[in-house]
């Protein structure tokens, strides 16, 4: 009786445990298999238990953000994020586009993210590999960062409030592609929706209609360090940095 009760604890054991997840939230740094510097961010996602919210930036000039999923200890599917109707930023095609898997090279824990040869087409589509070594201290993805910013020529660019109780600021743009006041919502931990706003006489009415994302990153520039909002257009990928003042 007493075997069988041991039996039954280390099944429950078994059945009950947690896989451990070898991907931490962090910044991570690597290239393609073409050579193009990439760098994955990873943030914790709350509430969802072996998930992360992560976002590739490829050459600093393209970006996509990603909802990662754990399949196994070393091995996690990668389904593109991208902005649907009613301002909410979800998941289009539910297929991942990549998977990452964490594996080892001259003794080294490498990321290699690959095609998942889905018909899921958002997103990066090529071969990534990236040293597991968190570099957070040189570059992360940070909240909301109240302050004026500036892009080349234009030093008001932009001007962030702080975020109320509804994880929402008051957000002024003055950039040739965009440009008005906005409500800037945070939507997913650390990805923001700029929602343009129009004052009537009824009060303040807030589109639910963009194809932008934001994200803020602290980083190490070439004096110093560096804080900036990126906007990240949801489909092309293409980033625009605006540096605070």
């Amino acid at each position: 009786m007493k075997f069988l009760f041991t039996i039954l604890i280390a099944v429950s054991l078994q059945v009950h445990a947690k896989t451990v997840s070898e991907l931490k939230a962090g910044t991570y740094r690597g290239e393609t298999g073409q050579g193009v510097s990439v760098e994955l961010f990873v943030k914790d996602y709350p509430g969802r238990e072996g998930s992360f919210l992560a976002v590739i930036v490829k050459d600093k000039s393209r970006g996509h953000a990603y909802l990662v999923d754990q399949f196994s200890e070393k091995k996690y599917g990668m389904t593109p994020l991208t902005v649907l109707s009613n301002a909410v930023v979800g998941v289009e095609n539910t297929n991942p586009s990549l998977s990452l898997t964490i594996t080892k090279e001259k003794s080294k824990n490498i990321i290699k993210i690959l095609s998942n040869n889905s018909n899921n087409s958002l997103g990066f589509n090529e071969s990534m590999k990236i040293k597991l070594k968190d570099i957070s201290g040189r570059s992360r993805i940070v909240s909301t960062d109240v302050g004026t910013y500036k892009i080349s020529g234009n030093k008001s660019a932009a001007t962030i409030s702080s975020q109320d109780k509804n994880h929402e600021s008051a957000l002024t743009m003055n950039l040739e592609s965009i440009s008005g006041d906005f409500v800037l919502r945070e939507v997913r931990p650390s990805i923001h929706l700029p929602l343009k706003s129009t004052m009537t006489s009824t009060g303040l009415t807030v589109s639910d209609n963009t194809n932008m994302m934001a994200f803020f990153i602290d980083k190490e520039c070439l004096f110093g360090k560096g804080d900036f909002m990126v906007l990240m257009e949801a489909n092309s990928g293409k980033l625009t940095y605006l540096r605070k003042r």
